[in-house]
């Protein structure tokens, strides 16, 4: 057997921490995506109904038994929108493989540019 190219991943709820293995995430993200697409993710165009029904689906995944629905009703639960593109965002962390997130992060970290110090005119 191959080395998987992701990591475990571990999905909060609920006060609850569930952990997906890094050979099952391959099989999450087609889950994922049978509901929302990466297009739609990153345009900040999903429909809060896909978004629902792709949460539904990463929780059912790892046991949780929660509907659609009620996902649908926890986002605009005290939800913010903060919160509901947080969850766009969790989706897509979980979508890229750890190598290319610490390769998206180093290349957003500013540049260091080190300066001569200057001489002082005497």
């Amino acid at each position: 057997m191959s080395k998987s190219i992701f990591e475990d991943v571990t999905i909060s709820w609920a006060g609850k921490e569930y952990t997906v293995k890094a050979n099952e995430v391959m099989g999450l993200i087609r889950r994922i995506e049978d509901h929302i697409s990466w297009n739609d993710l990153i345009s900040k165009q999903a429909k809060i109904s896909r978004l629902s029904d792709a949460w539904a689906e990463v929780l059912s995944y790892v046991g949780v038994g929660i509907t659609p629905e009620e996902v649908y009703e926890l986002l605009f639960d005290g939800a913010t929108m903060d919160q509901i593109w947080n969850s766009v965002n969790t989706l897509m962390i979980i979508m890229v493989p750890p190598k290319h997130l610490q390769k998206k992060t180093e290349a957003s970290k500013p540049a260091r540019v080190k300066r001569a110090k200057k001489k002082q005119a005497r």
